[in-house]
């Protein structure tokens, strides 16, 4: 009480950097969660992290006393790794982020991102400054007229249609309203090729409005390659003039690219979850029984067991025998039955806050043929929600029988204490959704990341036609 407080709202937010994921800022929960009626809601700091001044690499303190690059590009955070990785994320989630808070916050006053020194390498040398990828993204959600795709997940199949609502914002200096419009989209290639394009009239939009719109954008069924990484490109014109430019990183993959060679291969399948019409969809054949204790007993190259079933020590044992004697098992979403039968390493699991970026531990296993380094993460549903993942990862005790094949660390802020306290924070929000284990002759392949998702998007395909072939 008797507290002046000023006229003005300035919230901090420190986004997919300490504070959740970019994806909770698309539904314009800033403004929902801080306007208040009759003060200015404004962020004089919106950070998404900082690459350093000379290599690009995120800076150094953060990786070794915080770890929250870590988070969003694994080990290619520290000095061994490529620059290339924390450059690349770091620009998508600051120009997603600015983008959304265009399209969302109509009720706000405006934004200031953070920290502009970080988007150029040599800052302090002007002769000698060049710009980072940061630069440029940020160079396009800033235009006073902005033209921007909403995109949740990043993969796609050939022949299905781009699921990504448009929105025009007129932020115009002038204070004019933007005149009916015409959107051009095209989607090419990393060479350039236009493998398909469009054009949609856009009604005209007051100053500081917005208008949506959902384009029919198909994928062609015939691709220059099975997986090909191409763009969305987006351009609005105004009388023949253009106004605004975008564009948007995406992958796309004919069928082909996500179906194993399994001929001749013997699969039984345990499915609790109704992995089959996966399965299904991948044209991979298999045996369908009810429960593990009459799965072991059937020959087989390989044994599926998806989702939790009620495991009692006696199945938890036959499985267990079953991988000693040479059994080849992938279990896949099923924690509480890995864990009974491998209490020894699988310790627990957490549930991740986001769980839409994993990052690989050994990208040359060949769980990972075919896929690039930055590649397990947003993987698509068609839905407006977060694109996630996976949905658990294992906490494990380290053994030389254990091979950690990927992670999952949740986004999180300040990590103090001593060594031994921030090793053991780390435990609590880091933990890994594939694993490799070793059992006597055999061996099993733990998953927890989300293939039902191989129905809707490539890359969550390929994984698993990875997974079968192990």
């Amino acid at each position: 009480e008797g507290i002046d407080d000023g006229d003005i709202d300035d919230v901090h937010s420190y986004i997919n950097w300490y504070d959740h994921c970019i994806f909770k800022q698309f539904n314009g929960e800033f403004q929902r969660d801080h306007k208040n009626e009759g003060r200015p809601l404004i962020s004089q700091e919106m950070s998404t992290g900082y690459p350093n001044n000379e290599t690009g690499h995120p800076t150094r303190f953060y990786t070794l006393v915080h770890q929250n690059p870590q988070a969003l590009v694994g080990y290619e955070a520290y000095a061994f790794g490529n620059p290339e990785a924390f450059l690349k994320v770091q620009s998508f989630i600051t120009g997603e982020l600015a983008e959304a808070l265009r399209r969302s916050n109509d009720r706000g006053s405006g934004i200031l991102h953070f920290a502009l020194l970080t988007w150029f390498r040599t800052v302090y040398d002007a002769e000698n400054m060049e710009p980072y990828p940061t630069y440029y993204a940020m160079q396009r959600a800033l235009q006073p007229i902005l033209v921007s795709a909403e995109l949740w997940g990043r993969n796609f199949y050939a022949g299905e249609k781009l699921p990504a609502r448009i929105c025009v914002v007129n932020d115009w200096e002038s204070g004019d309203d933007l005149k009916p419009t015409w959107l051009h989209w095209q989607i090419e290639t990393g060479n350039g090729q236009v493998i398909a394009s469009g054009k949609e009239e856009v009604p005209a939009v007051k100053h500081y409005g917005r208008q949506w719109l959902t384009p029919g954008i198909p994928i062609p069924e015939n691709l220059p390659a099975a997986k090909t990484k191409a763009k969305l490109r987006l351009r609005l014109t105004e009388n023949g003039r253009e106004v605004s430019a975008n564009e948007y990183e995406i992958l796309l993959a004919e069928r082909r690219w996500t179906q194993p060679a399994t001929a001749g291969k013997r699969i039984v399948l345990v499915d609790n979850n109704r992995i089959s019409t996966v399965l299904d969809a991948l044209n991979v054949p298999y045996r369908l029984v009810p429960d593990i204790r009459q799965a072991v007993k059937q020959p087989a190259d390989l044994l599926i067991v998806s989702g939790n079933e009620n495991t009692g020590v006696q199945q938890a044992g036959d499985l267990k025998q079953y991988i000693a004697g040479g059994g080849k098992v992938l279990m896949l979403n099923n924690e509480e039955t890995a864990k009974a039968v491998f209490p020894e390493y699988i310790t627990g699991w957490l549930e991740p806050t986001e769980g839409d970026i994993v990052n690989m531990e050994i990208p040359e296993s060949p769980v990972f043929d075919a896929i690039d380094l930055l590649e397990l993460r947003y993987f698509n549903n068609n839905r407006r929600e977060i694109p996630v993942v996976c949905r658990t990862a294992l906490h494990l005790n380290r053994n030389e029988k254990v091979e950690e094949l990927a992670n999952q660390t949740k986004i999180h802020g300040y990590i103090n204490g001593d060594m031994e306290q921030r090793s053991n924070y780390v435990k609590t929000i880091k933990a890994f959704p594939i694993v490799k284990i070793t059992e006597g002759k055999g061996e099993a392949l733990v998953s927890t990341m989300a293939h039902d998702k191989a129905l809707t998007d490539p890359v969550a395909a390929r994984l698993l036609a990875n997974m079968i072939l192990f």
